[in-house]
């Protein structure tokens, strides 16, 4: 009976041992592009320059707006798309530079004239 026991008792700890968890690897997370249409965008995204001296309007919906929106105050290029969050100060903006489609709307918006655009995949 001694051997059993001893035996039991032994053997009990790898009973109730948990497998060895194995780690994924973990998937390379490449620049969003400044393509045609709407960047992907993530909170402080690198692509995505917040010294450009761009502000979002005060209350604006948070998404990607083309320069020439009303969401997008102080410096910005009417060509360029902004994430803008709708608070106010340096980092409630941010600039990914061209893009297309902004760049190819902004002939048919009249200079000077701010428009107060959409949230949706093209910026305005």
């Amino acid at each position: 009976m001694q051997f059993k026991l001893t035996l039991v008792l032994l053997l009990l700890p790898t009973a109730f041992a948990l497998p060895e968890s194995i780690s994924e690897p973990i998937p390379e997370v490449k620049p969003a592009s400044k393509g045609p249409h709407d960047v992907a965008i993530s909170p402080r995204d690198e692509a995505c320059s917040y010294t450009t001296g761009c502000v979002s309007k005060s209350g604006a919906s948070s998404g990607t707006y083309c320069g020439f929106c009303t969401q997008v105050r102080g410096t910005y290029n009417p060509k360029n798309i902004y994430q803008v969050n709708g608070g106010s100060g340096s980092s409630s903006c941010c600039d990914f530079g061209v893009n297309n489609d902004c760049a190819t709307h902004w002939p048919s918006v009249s200079p000077n004239v701010y428009v107060n655009c959409a949230k949706n995949n093209r910026g305005y």
